[in-house]
C-alpha cells in the first residue's frame, strides 16, 4: 500500500484499485440501480439497463479481478468500490 523512496512516504492506495467484489455482489450492487439480468450461459451473467450490456461472471466464491472491476464500472456507470 505504501512504499518508501527517496526517504519519503509515499500513498499510493488512491491510484490503484484495492477493493475486490465477489460476482453475486456485483449483481444484486447493479439490480439496485436497476439493471436486469437478460440471459445466463454458464457462469456468466448478461445484464443490461436501456442501451448499456455488461457480463458479470459469477465463479462459485472467487472475487472478481480489479481490472474487471474498474471495467464493469465504466460499461455501466455505476461506482461500484
Amino acid at each position: 500500500m505504501c512504499r518508501i523512496s527517496d526517504k519519503k512516504l509515499y500513498d499510493t492506495s488512491k491510484k490503484m484499485y484495492h477493493y475486490v467484489m465477489k460476482g453475486q455482489e456485483i449483481i444484486k450492487t447493479l439490480e439496485k440501480q436497476g439493471w436486469a439480468i437478460l440471459r445466463v450461459r454458464g457462469s456468466h451473467y448478461r445484464m443490461g439497463c436501456g442501451e448499456k450490456r455488461t457480463t458479470v461472471p459469477v465463479h462459485g466464491s472467487k472475487d472478481i479481478g480489479k481490472g474487471l472491476l474498474a471495467s464493469i464500472e465504466r460499461q455501466t456507470g455505476v461506482k461500484l468500490r
